[in-house]
């Protein structure tokens, strides 16, 4: 048994353990088809290695991302001059004597070797070598189409930055380009961070950029690697950038977005009356590209049990483990003249209800039996009211995808902190983007819409839990409350 640096040409009869971190199947068919596969070892040593068509289906079909393998008797050689995967003096090629084996040894490291972004814009990084590169994706563009030769090419552009606001543009083709765009709102309302592994280091009119080499790079979009985390925490700490770039949009009703015929964005102030159960609450997202998947059906009984169950996954074309519960939540929202429909997905429901539902699900990987059976945490929404930011392509189904959501304090409390309200300079708690749910059910309960709450209910809700400094409250016109709330203030 070596380990992978210690291979050489000059015999075929190696034996090796390594772990199956990532497969590709190049769509240029000149030379063949061929199953190209990255390994590495307990070092973190890798090595690209090549599976002819011959043995697609003896040897190919046993690389299994994510599983470690005892591999004996290959040819060693030297790779090629352009897009190397690895930074290893040789290559390995499956022959008709190699036997690959399971192996017992577990280890869930994703043998990231990332790039420097200065290392990258200093010029210093050789570029016949794919790196691995993790940021923050920011200012998406749109999904372009190009042709060439008759073909359609699909591109996207976007900067990616790290923790130290550092920044690099990038510009992915085909496949990997529309996963990105799957992302492209997340991006825009959100926090993205993407890892984009065994990309190229290329220029277009003079700037360095970062892109894909062709089939063999490949995009993560996840919290993943220490720096990810960072670079999400920081970004939260830059909400207030995500918040201005909401008052670009306007304020509607229920009633003015039902009558839209065009795609838009748009804020609405809406009370949650109930949870629609005929959909499930969560689903299982697949952890490699984030959509959903299905769970396959069981196997039969001569089939050796699995430790973990097993899902497909469209975006893939594969069946993985690799799975996580998402919140997936449609509400049933209405104000004072129209109801609608509202969609929250995971990294919009999640802040929402401040747990994840992986903790909810305490591990289980069980689908929805009974939807009407609903977590107390998600009942607790129904009689809520919130600010919504949404996005809504028309289709006559009365359903909107919710990219942001305020807390209603932050609908009344307005943006100027500043002005000072007439009478008896009463103040109030302003609450925190965070502090969503932090008033009672009871208060919430009684709000259909700003117009309809006199100046005495607004005093009333304060944010227990929130530690912001007492702000002094905008003047409330009278001539804006309705007739009840007028009798309210009289007395």
């Amino acid at each position: 048994m070596v380990y992978l640096d210690e291979i050489r040409p000059w015999k075929t009869t190696w034996l090796i353990e390594a772990k199956v971190i990532h497969t590709w199947k190049p769509s240029n068919l000149r030379f063949g088809e061929t199953l190209e596969i990255i390994l590495a070892d307990k070092k973190g040593i890798k090595v690209h290695a090549t599976c002819r068509k011959n043995y697609l289906k003896s040897l190919g079909d046993k690389c299994i991302v994510g599983e470690w393998k005892t591999i004996e008797n290959f040819q060693v050689s030297e790779p090629g001059k352009q897009f190397r995967p690895t930074k290893l003096m040789y290559k390995i090629s499956f022959i008709n004597q190699t036997v690959i084996k399971p192996n017992d040894f577990q280890n869930d490291d994703m043998f990231l070797a990332l790039a420097e972004f200065d290392s990258v814009l200093s010029g210093s990084l050789e570029t016949e070598f794919l790196i691995d590169i993790v940021g923050q994706a920011i200012d998406v563009g749109e999904l372009r189409i190009l042709h060439s030769n008759g073909k359609k090419l699909r591109k996207i552009e976007f900067t990616l930055r790290n923790v130290s606001d550092v920044r690099i543009q990038c510009c992915l083709w085909g496949k990997i380009a529309d996963e990105m765009e799957n992302h492209r709102e997340e991006a825009q309302f959100g926090v993205v961070v993407c890892l984009i592994r065994f990309s190229k280091i290329g220029s277009f009119r003079g700037i360095l950029q970062i892109s894909n080499a062709y089939d063999s790079s490949k995009l993560v979009i996840a919290e993943i690697h220490e720096e990810g985390n960072q670079i999400v925490t920081k970004a939260k700490y830059e909400s207030p950038k995500t918040s201005a770039a909401w008052k670009e949009y306007e304020d509607k009703t229920i009633s003015e977005i039902l009558r839209c015929t065009q795609v838009q964005k748009c804020k609405v102030v809406a009370t949650i009356y109930a949870i629609d159960t005929d959909y499930a609450w969560y689903y299982f997202g697949c952890d490699a590209c984030q959509h959903m998947t299905y769970k396959v059906l069981e196997p039969d009984s001569n089939t050796p049990i699995q430790t973990k169950p097993l899902f497909w996954c469209e975006i893939c074309k594969k069946n993985v483990t690799n799975v996580a519960p998402k919140f997936k939540l449609h509400l049933m929202a209405k104000d004072d003249k129209a109801e609608a429909k509202f969609i929250l997905l995971d990294w919009v429901a999640m802040p929402v209800r401040g747990v994840k539902a992986e903790k909810i699900l305490n591990g289980s990987f069980d689908e929805v039996e009974d939807p009407a059976l609903l977590p107390e945490c998600i009942k607790k929404i129904a009689g809520k009211t919130f600010r919504y930011g949404i996005t809504f392509d028309k289709g006559g189904d009365n359903k909107f995808k919710v990219l942001k959501v305020w807390s209603v304090y932050n609908t009344l409390m307005v943006d100027s902190q500043s002005e000072t309200m007439s009478g008896k300079g009463t103040t109030a708690i302003s609450g925190s983007e965070g502090s969503i749910l932090s008033y009672s059910d009871e208060s919430s309960s009684k709000m259909t819409t700003p117009s309809k709450r006199s100046c005495y209910d607004i005093i009333d809700h304060l944010d227990t839990t929130s530690t912001s400094k007492i702000r002094p409250m905008k003047i409330i016109k009278i001539e804006k409350m309705s007739n009840e709330d007028l009798d309210l203030t009289k007395e």
